[in-house]
């Protein structure tokens, strides 16, 4: 499984370690980890503005730079963010290699560039920031937690409970709570989220509306919840097929 982040990194999930593949490495990303010299980073700015005309060949940009060097892209370098090769599973929170997972699953990265990860056999949500550390977000009321969303304005994570047929929400400071569905029973009941059931809920995203969709595996089912509470069926029939 992999998940590319706004700032073009690729996070790479094999089992109890994850693996950074960095397509294109922005400086803000790298602030901490590049010496720019006594001049600092560099201020990249273009002539404004820029007028393009259909079907006419256009100038090439030329970058003003006043600051410091621009350092080196890296491309396609494949590194270990986060836990062992040695295939030793655990709970650890400790920076790098030192960390310990087991069967870490969905990945998400929230607008600051922190990488949660569901780790499902701890039952938990693992949280790696951009120094490196490694911390635990949320390790009560989840059953095996298979995907991670999270909201786009508010920051709240979403989870969802593959093993007791939940949607749970996690604020920012750390609360877990039942967003939808009704624990250890499963069904296609739609209507209000805390009466609706699932089955065996898996990936989740959300729209540019604020709508949550869920994918319903155990059901066959692709449901929706609103930003109201309200959860409705969008597509499927409960049988398998490719129609």
């Amino acid at each position: 499984m992999k998940i590319v982040t706004p700032y073009g990194q690729t996070y790479v999930l094999q089992n109890k370690v994850l693996l950074w593949a960095w397509c294109v490495v922005f400086m803000s990303m790298l602030a901490s980890q590049i010496t720019f010299g006594q001049t600092g980073p560099p201020s990249i700015t273009y002539t404004q503005p820029n007028p393009y005309l259909v079907k006419t060949l256009i100038t090439p940009l030329a970058p003003n730079n006043t600051g410091g060097t621009v350092a080196r892209v890296i491309r396609n370098t494949i590194m270990n963010v986060a836990g062992s090769d040695t295939r030793i599973s655990g709970h650890v929170n400790l920076p790098g290699t030192g960390a310990k997972f087991n069967s870490p699953g969905g990945l998400a990265v929230d607008v600051a560039g922190n990488l949660f990860i569901a780790d499902r056999i701890n039952n938990a949500i693992r949280k790696i920031a951009l120094d490196g550390t490694v911390s635990t977000v949320a390790s009560t009321g989840l059953d095996e937690p298979w995907a991670i969303e999270v909201h786009p304005t508010t920051g709240d994570l979403y989870v969802s409970n593959y093993g007791d047929h939940k949607i749970m929400k996690i604020s920012p400071a750390g609360v877990v709570s039942t967003f939808a569905g009704i624990t250890n029973t499963t069904g296609t009941t739609d209507g209000p989220a805390l009466t609706a059931k699932f089955d065996q809920p898996q990936d989740l995203i959300f729209d540019n509306a604020g709508n949550l969709y869920v994918a319903d595996a155990g059901n066959r089912l692709i449901r929706k919840i609103t930003p109201q509470g309200i959860v409705s069926t969008v597509a499927g029939t409960g049988n398998p097929g490719k129609l």
